[in-house]
């Protein structure tokens, strides 16, 4: 099975930077014209595990103790999220 690839993320609101994983919103995916929202996401890759990824590293879902869905992308070799270094979507509209 092909991997799909999120190429950019949108940010919640009232964040400009993403310094923690918690200000992702929702990651796209273009090969299916798709805005996924984080906790559809998380959902999504319970089913389907990694079946979508950064570059090529897979994306993983991850609970936290309050119960917040999100998900990360499995470090490289220097510790960084792959998820934080994408390019921003700042409005996303389905065509």
């Amino acid at each position: 099975m092909t991997m799909l690839k999120v190429t950019r993320i949108m940010l919640r609101s009232g964040h400009d930077k993403p310094e923690k994983l918690g200000a992702v919103d929702a990651v796209y995916v273009p090969e299916v014209n798709i805005c996924f929202p984080i906790e559809k996401l998380y959902d999504y890759l319970l089913i389907n595990p990694e079946s979508i990824c950064v570059g090529a590293v897979p994306i993983v879902p991850v609970l936290e103790p309050n119960g917040e869905k999100f998900v990360k992308s499995i470090p490289d070799v220097t510790g960084k999220d792959m998820l934080l270094q994408l390019p921003y979507l700042y409005e996303w509209r389905k065509d």
